[in-house]
């Protein structure tokens, strides 16, 4: 699934439950349109990014959470020459799988 079609199932489930998906025009209610669900999508994901650039936790329970880890620096070595080489210190972003999604993915 790629996002476009993310957000369109978001926006989808979210008008469907009767969530409040529209904007006003003219005093009247307008449905917000599929596609701007690709909009309130491209938010999320910035809003995370935000958040893991400096530094932060983001928890979302029903599916897991995402940090920023920092591994050290370390000695490595040339798998072709055998020689050592320095590996330097590496910023990366870590997600751990909440027990719910676990519990789904590891059902057969």
């Amino acid at each position: 699934m790629n996002k476009q079609q993310l957000a369109y199932v978001i926006t989808k489930y979210l008008r469907d439950n009767g969530f409040n998906m529209g904007f006003m025009v003219n005093g009247e209610l307008k449905p917000v349109p599929l596609l701007q669900g690709e909009e309130l999508l491209r938010h999320m994901l910035v809003t995370i990014q935000q958040v893991l650039a400096v530094g932060g936790k983001i928890r979302i329970p029903e599916l897991g959470t995402f940090e920023v880890k920092t591994r050290k620096p370390r000695m490595g070595r040339n798998p072709k020459t055998g020689e050592k080489v320095k590996i330097k210190a590496t910023t990366r972003v870590a997600f751990k799988n909440s027990k719910q999604l676990r519990a789904i993915v590891n059902t057969k």
